[in-house]
Parts: structure tokens; C-alpha cells; sequence
């Protein structure tokens, strides 16, 4: 049985209503992109401030996510199937979801992650990557774990340097309300872990590997409040390292 079905036949035994509300709301999404003509008012589905890597880098803004949207049907013109993975959903109605799509001749998998946005009760794209698989898989790699909790010890510890150099790649990206930040300048967005009182908790959700060497996860974050995360994580020799970050 592939993960696929496997999926499938969960999806109508476990999932609630609100959960399948959310899965039919990326079907919609589907639908749209299977047109035959690629419709300028697919992009009532993102909220203004979305930013998107449909396998061609990050790109943010309406006309960008657009043409990042033709290049993509360029290579994939139809998805003939989406699978619900997992997801996350807060108190303020945003959701974070990991999902599985299949090209039109079922020879090809893409993984989805999407941060919807609670939008005056409207959920809309705030973040998506949808990026080629290469053997899914729903255990991932336990140095994973680690180096996540690195991350949290590093954050708790008030020291956001050392976290950004020790856990993110040289090439990172943090994406937080329509501000992009690449690298060390990460740090700088990461100021407010200097504070005395701040404290964090990571709680992972779903983490599906795409390959041996990449995975996206979604979780949420105690700190505050009870928040949603994804992560990106790719491993370069025998270290993983996060190389994308965004959260509500």
C-alpha cells in the first residue's frame, strides 16, 4: 500500500469536519490550478502578504507568486490528486498543513506545505512551498529531534547568534509578515530572545521527510501563547540544518 492510500483511508475515518473544510479548500486551490487557462483570480487564494517557492526559489507578491505559479504549471499542468498529511491549527484560526499531491500521469509525488492565514474568517496562503519528492516518508531522522532541540536550548538561553549560526544554513530564510531575512541577518529578527522573560517551547506535529535530506515540518510553539511553526530542514554530510522558517 503506498503512503498515498494509506492517507486516503484515514482522511475519512479520523478527520474532523473543520479538518476536511481546510482539505477541501486546497482541493479548491487544485481545481483552480487544473484549468486549462491559468485564471489571474487564483491569486484570491493568498493573502497580500504570501510568499511562495513552488521549486524555483522564494518569491513574495502578486505578480511574482504568479509567474512562480506559470512556471510551475509549465512542468505540471495538472495535479490529479492532493492528500492530507497533517496539520496544525491555533486559537487564532491560522493552520499550518503538510499535504501530498501527484502529477496528472501519477508518476510523480510534490509535497505541499501551507501556512494559511486567518483572514476575517477567511483562510488564505500566507506561506507554500510545493516542491518535488524524491521517496516520502513519514519517519523522519531522529538527529532531526536534536538539532531542534538545540534550537530551544540556544533561544532559552537568550543567545539568537549562536542559535542562527549553529542550526540555520549559511542561506537560511526567515519569513514572518511580509519581511524576508536570509542568513545572519537573521539574528537581528531573532533580537527579542535577549529579553529575561523570554521563553519557548517547540511542539512538533507532522515531519515528512521529502528525501534522505530534506524535510518539512509543521508544530506549534509555546511562548506567550500557543502559536503554529513550519520548518524546513536539509542535511548537508552528516549535520541537518533549517533552511526556511516561518511562523504565526
Amino acid at each position: 500500500m503506498t503512503l498515498v492510500n494509506y492517507v486516503t483511508g484515514l482522511i475519512g475515518i479520523l478527520a474532523p469536519l473543520s479538518i476536511l473544510s481546510q482539505i477541501n479548500q486546497q482541493v479548491s486551490w487544485v481545481d483552480q490550478y487544473n484549468s486549462q487557462r491559468l485564471d489571474i483570480n487564483i491569486l484570491d487564494f493568498y493573502h497580500p502578504n504570501a510568499g511562495v517557492d513552488y521549486g524555483n526559489g522564494f518569491f513574495y507578491g502578486r505578480t511574482d507568486i504568479y509567474t512562480s505559479l506559470i512556471d510551475l504549471k509549465s512542468s505540471v499542468d495538472r495535479f490529479d490528486n492532493y492528500e492530507y498529511v497533517g496539520r496544525e491549527k491555533g486559537d487564532d484560526g491560522h493552520v499550518m498543513e503538510i499535504g501530498i499531491l501527484e502529477d496528472q500521469d501519477g508518476k510523480m509525488q510534490y509535497v505541499s506545505l501551507t501556512g494559511w492565514r486567518n483572514d476575517d474568517d477567511r483562510l488564505r496562503k500566507e506561506c507554500e512551498f510545493i516542491w518535488k519528492a524524491d521517496g516520502v516518508n513519514l519517519v523522519h531522522d531522529p538527529l532531526i529531534d536534536k538539532k531542534r532541540a538545540e534550537w530551544v536550548d540556544w533561544s532559552n538561553k537568550h543567545q539568537p547568534k549562536e542559535l542562527v549560526e549553529n542550526v540555520y544554513s549559511s542561506t537560511a530564510l526567515y519569513y514572518n509578515n511580509g519581511q524576508l531575512s536570509r542568513g545572519k541577518t537573521i539574528i537581528d529578527r531573532y533580537g527579542y530572545m535577549n529579553r529575561e522573560q523570554w521563553s519557548i517551547e517547540l511542539i512538533p506535529g507532522k515531519i515528512l521527510m521529502l528525501s534522505k535530506d530534506r524535510a518539512f515540518e509543521i508544530g506549534r510553539y509555546r511562548s506567550s501563547g500557543l502559536d503554529q511553526y513550519m520548518l524546513i530542514w536539509e542535511k548537508t554530510g552528516s549535520e541537518w540544518r533549517v533552511i526556511f522558517d516561518f511562523n504565526f
